[in-house]
């Protein structure tokens, strides 16, 4: 399993939000709770825990969660507005393929959100070389000096595309390289999460 979120708020109030999130995720993926007992589907644990975050909190709580379950290379996933990037082996022409996978338009433990809401389940099957990239949505969202509009997923994909580097560091470095020289001197304006996964 593996869990990427992001929570409005901070200080003490967003960091109990955190923590109460991040123990109902554990009592769900662990089947302590005998709802949730013998299930690895990730859409039915969004859900379920929209539910109970709606039930504990009469304000709003709710945050944005990618949620994976990973299989060797089969992967299934839902999320809370958070989306993804996956890059293929290269092709015939020798450009390696990068996809975007848009996450739900719906928050978690939202009340806009309906207590009833499925989050859509998604299935991916990856081959050895190929590359996930997780993140936040304030590495896409941040602004240029020179640009004062946001890096935008358009811009992710062509970086994510050009770089040569085969491990995860060399990618990590590019991309960091990348939005360092697109924001400048520019305030960064959100926390920004990154994780790079190569199925090998």
């Amino acid at each position: 399993w593996l869990a990427l979120g992001d929570c409005p708020g901070t200080g003490v109030t967003g960091a109990l939000r955190v923590m109460r999130t991040i123990s109902l995720l554990n009592n769900a993926i662990t089947h302590e709770n005998p709802a949730m007992k013998g299930i690895n589907d990730p859409a039915s644990i969004m859900s379920w825990l929209h539910g109970r975050r709606l039930e504990e909190s009469s304000h709003n709580s709710s945050m944005d969660l990618l949620l994976i379950y990973w299989d060797n290379g089969d992967v299934k996933y839902a999320s809370s507005r958070l989306g993804f990037f996956v890059r293929t082996k290269a092709g015939q022409d020798g450009i390696p393929p990068v996809h975007f996978f848009p996450g739900d338009k719906k928050s978690l433990g939202s009340p806009r959100t309906p207590g009833n809401h499925a989050f859509r389940q998604g299935n991916i099957s990856l081959e050895a070389g190929d590359y996930m990239y997780l993140l936040t949505d304030g590495l896409l969202q941040q602004n240029g000096e020179d640009k004062p509009f946001p890096f935008g997923k358009r811009r992710m994909a062509d970086l994510i595309q050009s770089i040569e580097g085969e491990g995860p560091k060399d990618h990590l470095f590019a991309i960091s390289n990348g939005l360092n020289e697109y924001q400048q001197n520019m305030t960064q304006h959100d926390d920004n999460l990154l994780i790079i996964i190569r199925n090998i």
